[in-house]
């Protein structure tokens, strides 16, 4: 909202929560469409008369509210008590139905000035927004509208910006959208989480307005016709793609608290058509429609849907409030204090009051606003024009943008030198095919300004050599000292000599020990030889990379505290698609990232949680978090039964399938290209033949720690806490019943994160999975038996213990084994066989049963011995 004062222009928080109604449409541009001799044609006179009687609305519901000084709009119109305070959106709207009514008046030649005004009260108002954002920021879902309509009325023939200055505010703007998609805010009805207790979140309605926004604004002239190079706003072309990636991957949700909203019909519809995978689009709205549709719920009407017209508008009709002053839509509607409970006890059966902000007690401008635009596309008063057919028809494609990109690659000398010379031919060949893995490619010059660059590059020199083209670079040199040393014995000598030892030795991985050792005791700018330990620290990362050692390259920038590019947006990726991630040493403590964050966060929680246990990690981790980001985005289905990806343990099942081979090396050795390789083999080897071969062990060991549950598990879950009213018990941790049931639902994803958070306090994954299969077993027991409850807390850990306990009496009377500790064995037991791990499981749930901890609903405790007996028939 921005004060009316011309004197302290201010922004505040909106804090109104509505559904506004609207009519699918693109707003029109170009063509003049006028029509003429309006006194010759009864027609075109009764379309003058009605456009004059819609003016006339416009002004007696809307524009007579308008400030006279900065020209923006209160969020309630009342002539009695006017308020102080306008609302940002609701200006933008309103503006938007007088820039409307304008287009509609262009279509006669006797608009009697009416255009030109009216165009002019939205150029006020939208220039009043500018006036006050120049002192202070909005919230990216506000800022992003008010580009699109800006676009929209420049594109139309409207000047709004003038200066110089307000071109580069307005491409501040744009860099401020462009990082909506790691952004968390508070929503369009600035709630936050639907816990309503001020905690953010990244919303699917505000990334998609931003979306919209950056494809409408890019390449436009502010200046329109008259405008130059300098007036034209540009969009960083990655950025809209993570919007859209990210966008896309959250829909049909708005948020994690949130499994729908009525915010995303804005998005998905008017104003902002920000999606344009139809399938996605239709899924969308109906999930809207049909979780949130009430007998005075008030939705869109969408683009080109003709029933739906008709039938939202007499949806509309009913709802409306008469007045002098024509229909006036209502804020919203409410159930008096006295009539909840019976709301409560029989939902719909308590009478809806309309809210007086809607009436002729104060107008709420921006549902008016809405409903006005909605009233001229229904009676055709001005055409769609903007868009075309070749438009849409590029729109619908993955490329958003104008033009087509272009990929820059940079060839190094170390792409030629190495071992896969041989490899990197055959990509060069593939790139003068044209076709890359059927991706097809244009090979192009890249345009440098500058001609005496390419002088200078056909000059360059290497060393003692000189060479032009390939063929001509040198191979590198094998090195023959591959000496380790020992940690232990260097920390007891003195800086002195560690500095000759480093002189003596051509061992890479020598030399990144001597100088992690200086590094730490000496510090990154101590200089020996005239250089510093941080600089040859970097050219050792160099040296190394040409040699292929991938350990020496991951300790040395772990030493340097490197982080890659790209890798906040890869946890972004990863966070909208309903995954946690968690970063930290395997059998440490973990941080969990919830929410977007900034690179030095990212930093800052990567280095303070791997570099005191395992400093390749460090660096190791972030190419698992790029791998994985780019991997969900383009197969999510492969991490379907992960919720939280916890990286720590992600190389934790790597190592143990490294150590499958016979002569295994450590993850951190090898190359980018196999630790990438190595990854997906450990996600997709549940659908290969290669995981039914694998010991139960083994099993057990990989599902766990990649933390993957069968498809029903968090809904089994909650069924067992349902009938669980002193929780559930796992590792120490209690899952209460209460407030959990009562503040979340069965397919909530909060819920299933808090389900994680419970399971995350195990610390052996093959126990972990162990755990997730005792609650299918216990899941089963009480589906099968819906009269049976437990009487307080189920402790989970009791339950496999018992089990354990079980298995060990019938092997030492079997096989004579003698009572111990290790559960391996117990964890490398199939679980559904004879004496199988579930047989046992199923066990201590009877025991439990005969215990006490489950009692009978019923409390009829003379049946004991018939449940007891349907139990054991149903498990045979």
């Amino acid at each position: 909202m921005a004060s009316y004062s011309p004197q302290r222009p201010r922004i505040r928080r909106m804090s109104s929560v509505s559904t506004d109604p609207g009519l699918g449409m693109i707003l029109a541009k170009g063509g003049d469409n006028r029509i003429s001799g309006i006194e010759d044609s009864s027609p075109e006179k009764d379309l003058k008369k009605e456009l004059d009687e819609q003016y006339r609305i416009l002004k007696r519901q809307i524009l007579q509210y308008q400030s006279m000084t900065l020209g923006l709009f209160p969020r309630i119109g009342c002539t009695e008590k006017q308020s102080k305070v306008a609302s940002v959106r609701d200006s933008i709207y309103c503006a938007a139905a007088a820039w409307a009514l304008s287009q509609a008046f262009r279509r006669i030649d006797n608009d009697g000035g009416r255009t030109h005004e009216l165009a002019q009260i939205a150029v006020k108002c939208m220039r009043g927004i500018l006036y006050c954002w120049l002192r202070q920021a909005d919230k990216i879902d506000i800022v992003a509208l008010y580009i699109l309509f800006l676009v929209q009325m420049t594109t139309s023939g409207l000047q709004i910006i003038f200066t110089t200055d307000e071109v580069s505010f307005v491409q501040n703007l744009v860099f401020y959208v462009e990082r909506a998609y790691r952004t968390p805010d508070y929503g369009m009805w600035e709630r936050g989480s639907k816990y309503n207790i001020g905690v953010t979140e990244v919303h699917a309605s505000s990334i998609g307005l931003a979306k919209a926004a950056l494809e409408a604004v890019n390449g436009v002239n502010l200046f329109g016709d008259q405008g130059a190079s300098w007036s034209v706003i540009f969009v960083d072309i990655d950025a809209h793609n993570r919007n859209r990636t990210i966008f896309e991957s959250i829909l049909p949700r708005e948020s994690n608290s949130k499994n729908t909203d009525a915010s995303l019909l804005a998005t998905v519809s008017w104003p902002a058509f920000a999606i344009h995978e139809e399938p996605v689009r239709s899924r969308t709205i109906s999930k809207v429609i049909r979780k949130l549709s009430g007998v005075k719920g008030i939705k869109r009407i969408f683009q080109n849907d003709k029933e739906g017209v008709k039938k939202y508008s007499a949806m509309l009709d009913h709802v409306m409030t008469r007045s002098n002053d024509g229909l006036l839509m209502p804020h919203y509607f409410y159930i008096p204090a006295e009539q909840v409970e019976i709301e409560r006890m029989q939902p719909g059966r308590g009478r809806r009051y309309p809210s007086d902000a809607g009436s002729t007690k104060g107008i709420f401008l921006w549902g008016q606003a809405v409903y006005f635009i909605s009233q001229l596309l229904v009676t055709d008063f001005y055409m769609a024009q903007d868009i075309s057919i070749n438009d849409l028809t590029f729109l619908s494609k993955c490329w958003k943008l104008a033009g087509r990109p272009t990929f820059c690659m940079l060839i190094r000398e170390n792409n030629i030198r190495g071992t896969n010379f041989t490899e990197f031919l055959e990509l060069l060949a593939a790139f003068k095919s044209g076709d890359v893995d059927g991706i097809r490619v244009r090979v192009g010059r890249l345009q440098l300004p500058d001609p005496s660059i390419f002088q200078r590059l056909e000059q360059s020199n290497h060393g003692q050599y000189s060479f032009k083209s390939l063929t001509d670079i040198p191979a590198v040199m094998n090195i023959a000292d591959n000496t380790v040393l020992d940690e232990a014995d260097l920390k007891v000598k003195a800086t002195w000599d560690l500095i000759q030892m480093f002189r003596c030795t051509e061992s890479l991985e020598a030399q990144a020990q001597l100088l992690k050792l200086l590094l730490h005791r000496e510090g990154p700018n101590y200089t020996f030889e005239g250089q510093s330990v941080s600089r040859r620290l970097d050219q050792l990362v160099t040296r190394a990379g040409l040699h292929k050692q991938w350990g020496v390259v991951r300790l040395c920038s772990a030493l340097l505290r490197k982080l890659v590019d790209s890798l906040a947006p890869s946890i972004t990726s990863i966070l909208v698609r309903g995954k946690q991630l968690t970063v930290g040493v395997f059998g440490h403590e973990e941080e969990v990232l919830d929410k977007p964050v900034s690179p030095n966060e990212i930093k800052s929680i990567l280095y303070s949680k791997c570099m005191p246990y395992n400093i390749c990690q460090a660096v190791l981790q972030q190419e698992l978090i790029l791998a994985i980001g780019k991997h969900i985005a383009t197969m999510p289905e492969t991490y379907d039964g992960i919720l939280k990806i916890r990286i720590g343990w992600f190389v934790r099942a790597m190592e143990m399938e490294m150590e499958l081979e016979e002569d295994h090396v450590p993850v951190t050795s090898l190359s980018p290209y196999q630790v990438k390789q190595l990854l997906m083999n450990i996600i997709l080897v549940h659908r290969s033949d290669e995981y039914d071969i694998r010991s139960p062990l083994q099993q057990r060991q990989l599902d766990g720690a990649l933390s993957r549950v069968p498809k029903d598990f968090y809904e089994r879950v909650w069924e067992i806490l349902e009938r669980t009213p002193g929780g559930i018990k796992v590792a120490g941790y209690l899952l209460p019943q209460q407030p959990t049931l009562s503040d979340m639902t069965m397919q909530e994803l909060n819920f299933s994160l808090l389900v994680e958070e419970m399971l995350s306090k195990i610390i052996d994954p093959a126990y972990r999975q162990l755990m997730v299969e005792a609650f299918m077993v216990v899941s089963t027991i009480l589906r099968r038996n819906p009269e049976l409850m437990f009487h307080h807390s189920v402790n989970m850990d009791k339950t496999i213990s018992d089990a354990f306990e079980e298995f060990q009496k019938d092997r030492s009377r079997l096989e004579g084994d003698e009572k111990q500790d290790d559960m391996r064995q117990f964890f490398n037991t199939l679980p559904n066989i004879k004496h199988g791990t579930t047989s046992y499981i199923i066990k201590a749930v009877v025991k439990n049963l005969l215990d006490g901890d489950i009692k009978v609903s019923m409390e009829d405790m003379n049946k004991r011995d018939e449940l007891l007996s349907k139990i054991n028939k149903k498990r045979n």
